[in-house]
């Protein structure tokens, strides 16, 4: 099932191999969760206070997910449960970047409450959120009893929701610098549906609709759902602990103690340390290698001055003041 990697992670709207994941998800949906639901039974303590990372799509989520994974060995995690591959999610409600913000929604619809029930118990499991069609032996780890992690990338309008709504521990959202992000979703596949904006978010930011309605390239339109995620993660700045991926790669230790701190955990377990120096599995086989700030300023290889100066535009335009057009590393204020 290798082969299935780059058509299934990659964003892509191929429609038989949508048709497969779904009859996969549906055939194995029923059988995981009844499997989940016996072992929390079991170990009816392993549930407890999941840990979330969310992010834009090629920031880093899949690499910090991986190191936070480590620290222990029978760690459970669930991917992109909210992804439109995970037909459940789509049932439920929850379109591409789906915004809790309204007051009313704090009386969350009954199918998303289901949903996100079963997600919060790790029972929101099939083909897809188990990522069967690279790891099978993923399977496994619905009979483990350790942490519950899960990790999206169509989630900073949620997960901040989730903390204040169910009192989990604070999710940990990974900001990258938006050229970084854009460079690597170019060389990564087709991204043609964007930008990615939920009409609750153009309500709180009515300047994201003159943007779509002007924006030209691909690239803009990838600037303006960064833009998006990043105004959605600071709605919930109080709910979420935000890092920035630049930070990740120069003081990861740092960032690690920071994180793990929020959790209730005094110490960083030593194999998140040893994972810091590995590349994650959403690498590609164009991924650079480096480390320091070779590895930040890579992106530069592959963005021109006048596709800098265009997202530029849109990030000031937005009044996002994380990054600076001269600038590799994220802007502390």
């Amino acid at each position: 099932m290798k082969f299935l990697h780059k058509y299934i992670i990659d964003p892509i709207n191929d429609s038989t191999l949508l048709k497969f994941v779904f009859l996969a998800n549906s055939i194995s949906y029923v059988p995981l969760q009844s499997l989940s639901n016996f072992f929390n039974k079991l170990y009816p303590l392993r549930n407890t206070n999941p840990w979330i990372i969310s992010g834009s799509p090629r920031s880093g989520t899949t690499w910090l997910a991986e190191i936070i994974a480590a620290s222990y060995q029978n760690n459970r995690l669930i991917w992109e449960p909210f992804s439109n591959r995970n037909q459940k999610a789509t049932e439920a409600g929850f379109n591409k970047r789906y915004l809790f913000y309204s007051k009313d929604e704090y009386n969350i619809e009954r199918n998303k409450e289901k949903f996100i029930h079963k997600l919060l118990k790790g029972e929101m499991l099939n083909f897809f959120t188990l990522g069967l069609w690279m790891y099978p032996t993923n399977i496994g780890s619905v009979l483990k009893k350790g942490k519950l992690i899960i990790k999206c990338v169509e989630g900073n309008g949620i997960v901040g929701y989730l903390h204040n709504k169910y009192n989990i521990p604070k999710p940990v959202i990974i900001i990258r610098h938006p050229c970084a992000v854009i460079a690597s979703q170019m060389r990564m596949g087709t991204w043609d549906d964007h930008p990615h904006i939920d009409p609750k978010l153009l309500q709180v930011y009515p300047k994201i609709g003159e943007l779509m309605n002007n924006a030209n390239s691909l690239k803009e339109k990838l600037a303006i759902t960064w833009a998006g995620d990043v105004l959605a993660a600071k709605l919930f700045q109080n709910d979420v602990q935000v890092v920035y991926y630049e930070d990740l790669v120069l003081n990861g230790n740092i960032v690690l103690k920071e994180i793990f701190a929020e959790w209730g955990v005094e110490d960083v377990p030593e194999p998140c340390i040893k994972k810091l120096e590995s590349m994650s599995k959403s690498s590609r086989y164009w991924s650079e290698n480096n480390s320091g700030m070779a590895k930040l300023k890579s992106w530069t290889n592959y963005l021109s001055e006048n596709d800098i100066k265009n997202i530029f535009k849109i990030i000031k335009f937005l009044d996002i003041k994380d990054y600076e057009e001269n600038n590799y590393l994220p802007v502390k204020r």
